[in-house]
């Protein structure tokens, strides 16, 4: 696995996280080309934190899905809160990301990956916390207002 041999390499240069606890969270392993190693790691980190970012936005500023619509609704006040705090969280580390992308450093990403780290558990606390809320509202009894017809 010259992944992680990479990887370990650069855990002891850049005190970054242990190999196994990140690819545990961001699938690191998973990354094909490892020319730029801690640049892949950054862009994996990045990627995964947008996707996380486009489902928060969906429930902050529903549009026309009908997912967003219902999901808006299954959250407290105290719940969009969160929501929009863990949103704001993680978009300044996707722009600290692409930012650090401009600089072509290892020492840029390896701070980076540090940081991202560093704030990760509270996160995914959030994270977990509203998808158990939008979870348990799919699971719930939805009242359907619209009658769907068929047009054939």
């Amino acid at each position: 696995m010259a992944i992680k041999k990479e990887y370990l390499a650069l855990q002891k240069q850049y005190d970054l996280p242990p190999f196994d606890d990140m690819n545990k969270e961001f699938e690191i392993d998973a990354i094909e080309k490892f020319l730029f190693p801690l640049r892949e790691v950054r862009n994996r980190m990045i990627d995964q934190l947008g996707g996380h970012a486009c489902l928060l936005e969906g429930v902050l500023s529903p549009d026309q899905k009908v997912s967003a619509f219902y999901e808006g609704k299954f959250l407290s006040k105290d719940d969009l809160g969160r929501a929009f705090r863990t949103y704001k969280d993680i978009m300044a580390l996707i722009r600290m990301g692409q930012n650090n992308a401009l600089a072509f450093s290892e020492k840029v990403d390896a701070a980076f990956i540090r940081e991202v780290w560093h704030q990760w558990p509270d996160i995914k606390t959030a994270l977990r916390v509203i998808t158990q809320r939008l979870t348990q509202g799919w699971s719930s009894n939805i009242q359907q207002k619209y009658q769907v017809e068929y047009f054939g």
